[in-house]
């Protein structure tokens, strides 16, 4: 891979998180994401494409659509073209931030710890998952209150219905139980 782009493609990067302006899907959220992935950087084949996937996975975020993934590894693609990386490696990129799609389980392993890392947020404190909240709902502007907490429910019973919220053992022993209390927590206080 040539990086001679690297400093350019930076900060393109760094304008897609900054547009629209963003709450949660920012910059620090794929910090966040970064240092909890370094703590499971040994359980991935290739740690190199996780990265980039996690760099990469909410690049492009418009509140209420469904093509965001889509369109943030249409965006990967570009970069690692840019950067004349092998195109098995942008394949690998793009399915991994197709995986944060959350829609059933992902392909590969280092798919499925991408997909566990971005939803590790789900386990935070109370108090940060709350923040978590407020900021996200900052970024739905164009939604009034009960469509987003319809949204919000919605994506609430869907992951505490399934047997797994996390595709990787490691992080169904860190954070499954964690990340339910949260979402049973929330869903309580949204039926009140």
């Amino acid at each position: 891979m040539q990086t001679g782009n690297a400093p350019a493609l930076f900060r393109c990067l760094t304008a897609l998180y900054d547009h629209p302006p963003r709450a949660y899907h920012n910059l620090t959220h794929v910090r966040d994401l970064l240092s909890i992935f370094d703590e499971d950087r040994s359980l991935v084949r290739s740690a190199d494409a996780v990265e980039f996937a996690i760099w990469l996975h909410d690049c492009v975020f418009v509140a209420g659509r469904e093509d965001n993934e889509i369109l943030s590894a249409d965006v990967a693609r570009a970069f690692l073209t840019a950067l004349r990386s092998e195109k098995g490696f942008a394949s690998g990129v793009a399915e991994m931030i197709l995986a944060t799609r959350h829609d059933g389980p992902a392909s590969n392993p280092d798919a499925q710890l991408t997909a566990d890392v971005d939803l590790a947020m789900l386990a935070v404190s109370r108090d940060q998952f709350q923040e978590n909240g407020r900021r996200l709902r900052s970024e739905y502007t164009d939604f009034n209150d009960a469509q987003f907490q319809e949204g919000r429910r919605s994506f609430i019973e869907r992951f505490l219905a399934r047997p797994f919220i996390y595709q990787t053992t490691p992080f169904r022993e860190k954070y499954e139980a964690a990340a339910r209390v949260n979402l049973s927590r929330e869903q309580a206080v949204m039926k009140s």
